[in-house]
């Protein structure tokens, strides 16, 4: 029975919670006609709150607009609210093909973003079918997509969006629907053979259906699934790995090379696909030949190399890939500045690291990474000390060097990576910096530098989570 596929579609997937407030997309036609029914025998169970969203495109007239009307009619008649929109006449479509379906697809998208919102729906229903997911997957393969498109449409998007009947074929959807007597909407646009899915839907499905595999519907189907598990699974892997390996900030995220070279290629790959996905300003398609062109600056001898890719620059510096945003924003820059008392500790979340002063005879060496002792003067002790992000122009000389030299050039030399640099800690005092992060003390700033300065200070770095 359709209604117990239905249910079962939703619980297996956890698509709903008692009590959630939810957006129907109906169109009218046959498939998210049958939905609104099954939603409607089954909102009691769940204590569902239901608004109907329905987007004319206004591609097909008079039809369009009857359209509009019939699912206004239904939501009159099941008392449920109906957020119609019509496009704007300026709001030119292109001609035909895959140009027309794409642009319809993402205003309808746009569209049910907001219906959402205003109506304060956590849930966007859609209408696939299982004869959908099918189609977008032979659509997929043959423009050459790879493991991620041939997983088809997901069940649960973005947590909002959510397909119901994804596992129910849409002859059993028409079926139900006559034998309920429930009337629908024929869309003609169905029958332009202009779009790749139409072709498909008359031609190459039904002679798969008669000469190859009778099931050939369940088996798409069933592959997008199993396809999906095991990109889902590795899209797990991905993330534990970046958030544990990758070095990032707002607008750029480093790999050390090193690193990256010890994963499988496919591995690599989806950690260079992902490191692009969340850069602002990313591509929402993201081709083979963009990774590819990444993939080849972890080869030797990249050092310098860089490539673009829209409005990001992934670029090789020295054992590290680094993929930055060309876009910036200082608003999210993250820089910071902190004032270290003494005796104080300062926690900078950005880079992982706590500086802690303290005066002898107190020890604390669990867990440092670097320790720097310095004397000062009264007056200099009571103002304490600050760290704060590196910023271009700053110097200052490191024990062993004669002149001040620029922190940029101290950084080529030990062959720090600009998105290393970008957060780098540096400590201060009166505006001029004493050390940085794992460099020594100025050479000005030296126990046994004849000064005023009697009082014995030290400074430890450890990490946050030692």
């Amino acid at each position: 029975m359709i209604l117990e596929k239905f249910l079962k579609n939703i619980r297996n997937h956890q698509l709903l919670s008692y009590g959630d407030r939810i957006l129907l997309a109906v169109s009218g036609g046959s498939d998210s006609t049958a939905m609104l029914h099954l939603f409607l025998a089954t909102m009691r169970e769940f204590n569902l709150e239901m608004k109907i969203g329905h987007l004319n495109h206004g591609l097909r007239g008079a039809e369009s607009d009857g359209d509009e009307e019939f699912v206004k009619e239904l939501g009159k008649t099941f008392q449920i609210p109906v957020i119609a929109q019509r496009l704007a006449c300026n709001d030119q479509a292109p001609s035909v093909g895959s140009n027309l379906e794409n642009w319809a697809r993402q205003r309808r998208y746009e569209f049910l973003n907001r219906a959402a919102e205003a109506s304060g729906a956590s849930k966007i229903a859609l209408g696939h079918t299982m004869n959908d997911q099918a189609e977008t997957v032979l659509m997929r393969l043959i423009r050459g997509s790879g493991t991620r498109g041939l997983a088809g449409m997901p069940v649960i998007r973005e947590r909002k969006f959510i397909r119901p009947m994804l596992w129910i074929k849409r002859e059993d959807i028409q079926t139900y629907l006559r034998s309920e007597q429930f009337a629908w909407r024929e869309d003609t646009s169905n029958q332009n053979v202009s779009f790749l899915r139409n072709r498909l839907r008359a031609d190459l499905i039904p002679h798969l259906l008669k000469s190859y595999n009778p099931n050939i519907v369940q088996s798409l189907a069933h592959a997008a699934a199993c396809l999906r598990e095991e990109t889902d699974a590795l899209g797990e892997l991905v993330q534990s790995i970046i958030a544990k390996e990758a070095t990032r900030s707002w607008n750029q995220i480093a790999w050390q090379v090193s690193r990256l070279e010890t994963y499988p290629d496919v591995v690599r790959r989806q950690l260079i696909r992902d490191s692009v996905r969340q850069m602002p300003g990313a591509p929402e398609l993201i081709s083979r030949n963009m990774l590819e062109s990444i993939m080849e600056l972890v080869l030797p001898g990249k050092s310098g190399k860089s490539v673009m890719i829209g409005q990001l620059q992934a670029t090789r510096d020295f054992d590290f890939l680094v993929i930055e945003s060309r876009s910036k924003d200082p608003a999210h820059a993250m820089e910071y500045d902190y004032h270290l008392e003494i005796p104080g500790e300062v926690r900078i979340e950005a880079v992982g690291s706590l500086f802690l002063a303290y005066l002898p005879p107190q020890s604390s060496h669990q867990g440092c990474v670097n320790r720097w002792e310095l004397l000062l003067s009264p007056t200099e002790l009571k103002t304490g000390l600050r760290v704060r992000s590196w910023r271009p122009g700053d110097r200052y000389s490191p024990t062993g060097y004669c002149n001040p030299k620029k922190l940029k050039e101290l950084f080529t030399e030990r062959k720090i990576s600009r998105a290393e640099r970008h957060l780098w800690p540096v400590v201060t005092l009166n505006d001029n910096i004493v050390f940085m992060k794992d460099f020594p003390l100025g050479a000005d700033m030296m126990p046994g530098t004849p000064s005023q300065r009697t009082l014995r200070v030290i400074i430890e770095e450890r990490k946050i989570d030692a």
